[in-house]
């Protein structure tokens, strides 16, 4: 079960790492696309990346229920599995 619940865990931090990096691409390309500015782009860049943070926050409280449901369905096919091969090997 904590092999399944670990791979949960990294597969939610590489998914909001992979949005997260997405959107602050997107972010960045189009400020040095539509600025020219010194001062603009750094304050566009800053700003969005806020925003991007803000965002991720806000993401995180509104799926916050289904992550917990899928945490609950990583923990019980864990748990099966670990239990059917613990037995295969104590049988064996």
């Amino acid at each position: 079960m904590n092999n399944a619940l670990a791979l949960f865990k990294g597969l939610l931090i590489a998914a909001i790492v992979v949005v997260d990096g997405w959107a602050l691409f997107q972010v960045v390309s189009y400020t040095l696309q539509n600025c020219h500015n010194g001062l603009a782009i750094v304050l566009m860049i800053g700003v969005g990346s806020i925003g991007v943070l803000l965002l991720t926050a806000l993401m995180a409280w509104v799926i916050q229920p289904a992550v917990y449901l899928l945490t609950f369905l990583f923990a019980i096919i864990g748990g099966i599995t670990e239990w059917v091969l613990n037995r295969r090997r104590s049988h064996a």
